[in-house]
């Protein structure tokens, strides 16, 4: 008699989801250097999807997970136990960091969204039919590239209970089909060894910026004064699209970095008419950074009330700027302290 090959038990009651899903996927595969269509998939999968997945399995291996099914762009992964959850969704993106897996010119780098959520569920048929399910689902779609997120039933059950691994509120946000629910981050805390390194190369550009500005000038002093003060680097986008386009392309993985947009980026290359308010209003639905920095180009603020989180306002009315306007700058960013860069020479 044929022996039947083993199935995997899946469990049952209280359980952790942990959704992947791979950020530009089909553009992805699109980019890869062969001819015809065939063979670039064949690329993808061999050089890009197989090494995805050897990190992701060895993981969940490791922390007792147990693949539910392959989405095509990522995984539904269950476990029993939800702190060895988080610590696996952590230690997935750590490795993908880590890991040089090659990607096609213009592709950027290898970056996924993970999405964690704890609740009450019964397999049926080898899936998860359960609003549970769902909820992780809509997680995932709501997380930013790199980074693991959490919902609430989750976040309550793991805060403080992980060593070396933090967690943050990334804010409420909207998921299709539910109330709205606020949302954390988890990440690796970094050893005193580790920071201790950073302080000790100083003179090294360990941090970029994304200026939202269309003035040339303007943004080349801007980058020129983050350099030359804080050891950043800056990168510019002209209008909200292309602010828009490099947030959600992953080009920024790490939430702790700020977004800079001026009070006069227009939205979009044919719609020209400069809106602070409803720019910073589109920027928090597509991002998750704790502090939006607003460098005010006129003699005035711009009306901001009713943004759920206020914006840093930096000045800088003048262009050139003066000695002055360079002083005012440097106290304006000063401000900020530790959730912006240290200036050099610490």
């Amino acid at each position: 008699m044929k022996k039947r090959k083993p199935t995997t038990r899946l469990p049952s009651g209280v359980v952790t989801f942990l959704f992947t899903d791979i950020v530009n996927y089909s553009s992805m595969k699109g980019k890869m250097a062969k001819r015809f269509t065939i063979e670039r998939q064949d690329a993808f999968v061999k050089n890009i999807k197989q090494p995805h997945d050897e990190i992701i399995n060895r993981s969940l291996t490791k922390n007792g997970g147990t693949k539910v099914k392959d989405t095509g762009d990522g995984f539904l992964i269950v476990f029993r136990d939800v702190e060895k959850a988080v610590f696996c969704g952590v230690e997935i993106q750590e490795n993908l960091r880590r890991r040089d897996i090659r990607l096609p010119k213009g592709a950027g780098s290898l970056r996924i969204r993970i999405g964690i959520h704890t609740g009450m569920a019964e397999p049926k048929g080898g899936d998860y039919p359960s609003e549970a399910t769902d909820k992780a689902k809509r997680i995932q779609e709501n997380g930013k590239a790199g980074d693991v997120f959490l919902s609430t039933e989750t976040h309550v059950l793991v805060r403080d209970k992980i060593r070396g691994v933090s967690t943050r509120s990334v804010g409420f946000h909207k998921l299709k089909g539910f109330d709205d629910d606020e949302l954390f981050v988890a990440s690796r805390i970094a050893r005193k060894t580790e920071t201790k390194k950073v302080r000790a190369k100083s003179k090294l550009i360990t941090v970029r910026v994304l200026i939202g500005d269309p003035d040339e000038q303007r943004f080349l002093w801007l980058q020129k004064l983050l350099r030359d003060e804080f050891k950043v680097d800056a990168i510019q986008a002209s209008t909200f699209e292309e602010v828009k386009r490099i947030v959600e392309e992953g080009l920024f993985d790490s939430a702790d970095r700020l977004i800079f947009l001026c009070d006069i980026l227009p939205f979009s290359s044919t719609k020209s008419t400069p809106n602070a308010f409803l720019n910073f209003v589109r920027l928090e639905m597509i991002a998750s950074y704790p502090e939006f920095v607003c460098i005010v180009t006129k003699d005035h603020d711009p009306n901001l009330d009713g943004l759920s989180r206020w914006p840093h306002v930096v000045h800088l009315t003048r262009l050139p700027p003066t000695e002055q306007d360079r002083q005012t700058m440097l106290t304006d960013l000063g401000r900020l302290g530790d959730r912006f860069v240290r200036r050099s020479g610490f």
